[in-house]
């Protein structure tokens, strides 16, 4: 089973939440899957490398995210899903009242006995595993000029379909 999973079923046995907040990369694989997967599993919206978070008008809220032009802004619906990136920034300070009041809240502990975990659908099949080749081919070009060369390496791009 994936922690997606595990989070799921423990988010569901929490009950009400506003916003989950997932780190965007995992430091085994780096392939940051859980916090997508999470927000399928139940079914939130979902706004991924978030740099900032703050509260919109009504139930929303407003996330600056990372682009693959930079950066953009979107607004968000509550109950939601965000994976933050380092990017974030550090925590603000806490003022002591606040921690002395938080630790006057009730807090709940889960037992795995606590938590529905049901087998994940199947998504996955592995059809086969093939070790990459390595092979190469390597042409020359020359020409007399660089000119002419240039221009025979892109007759030569264009025969092999390369570009």
């Amino acid at each position: 089973l994936h922690s997606a999973h595990y989070l799921a079923a423990l988010a569901r046995a929490a009950g009400h939440f506003d916003l989950i907040l997932v780190g965007r990369q995992a430091s085994d694989t780096n392939a940051g899957t859980t916090g997508p997967m999470l927000a399928g599993l139940l079914d939130l919206p979902l706004v991924t490398l978030a740099t900032s978070i703050r509260w919109g008008e009504g139930e929303q809220i407003v996330v600056e995210r990372l682009a693959d032009n930079g950066a953009e802004t979107v607004a968000c619906p509550l109950p939601a899903l965000v994976t933050v990136s380092n990017e974030v920034g550090d925590l603000p300070l806490t003022p002591v009242r606040k921690i002395l009041e938080a630790k006057k809240k009730p807090f709940a502990f889960l037992n795995p006995s606590d938590i529905s975990l049901d087998a994940p659908p199947p998504g996955l099949e592995l059809v086969s595993l093939v070790k990459p080749s390595r092979g190469r081919t390597c042409r020359m070009v020359s020409a007399d000029d660089a000119k002419a060369s240039g221009a025979l390496l892109m007759d030569t791009l264009r025969h092999d379909s390369v570009i």
